[in-house]
């Protein structure tokens, strides 16, 4: 999916945190019981006695309900899981999935960052270690956001350092080239 050039390391991969992934399934699965506690109160009152053809009916009802919440589910699993920043040594790129058959690939130069922040927020981020980690260029690049990251000012340090040490082999071999 991404391709490195020659001499270039990874240092790290960051996602979102697994816990919003968690509170989207844990959503689905209560919308799951929606229907059949429905059922359950509203079956007595509208059809006191129903013919067995029309418990069948609820039932394919249902399962086709349950066939598009998996896909629903598979959906957010597979957004979670492809979002992803990649740090190398050389660069900090940005791959956003959008749908299931469409991405977005960008990339930072690290010797173009200007600014690094991280930001935590709210007693449940600030409980889990949840923050957001924005990058900054002095050009006109769009700014990356690593939304909802775990640990953010560990992330924040593993791209200063490695914006540092880029910084640092860049100047060396202007010092090289001027000799």
């Amino acid at each position: 999916m991404i391709t490195l050039d020659e001499n270039e390391k990874l240092i790290a991969v960051f996602r979102k945190h697994i816990f919003y992934v968690i509170v989207e399934i844990c959503g689905l699965v209560l919308v799951a019981f929606i229907p059949l506690v429905a059922h359950a109160i509203f079956r007595p009152i509208i059809f006191p006695n129903p013919a067995p053809s029309s418990i069948y009916f609820f039932l394919f009802l249902y399962f086709l309900f349950l066939a598009i919440l998996w896909v629903i589910g598979f959906m957010m699993w597979t957004d979670y899981y492809l979002d992803m920043w990649v740090l190398t040594d050389k660069k900090l790129i940005d791959v956003e999935q959008k749908g299931l058959f469409s991405r977005e690939i960008s990339s930072m130069r690290l010797d173009k960052i200007q600014d690094v922040k991280s930001e935590v927020s709210g007693l449940i981020h600030t409980f889990l270690g949840i923050g957001n980690v924005h990058v900054q260029t002095a050009g006109s690049e769009k700014e990356f956001v690593i939304p909802n990251a775990k640990n953010p000012n560990k992330v924040k340090e593993q791209i200063l350092s490695a914006h540092n040490s880029q910084v640092e082999a860049v100047q060396i071999v202007r010092i090289e080239n001027m000799l």
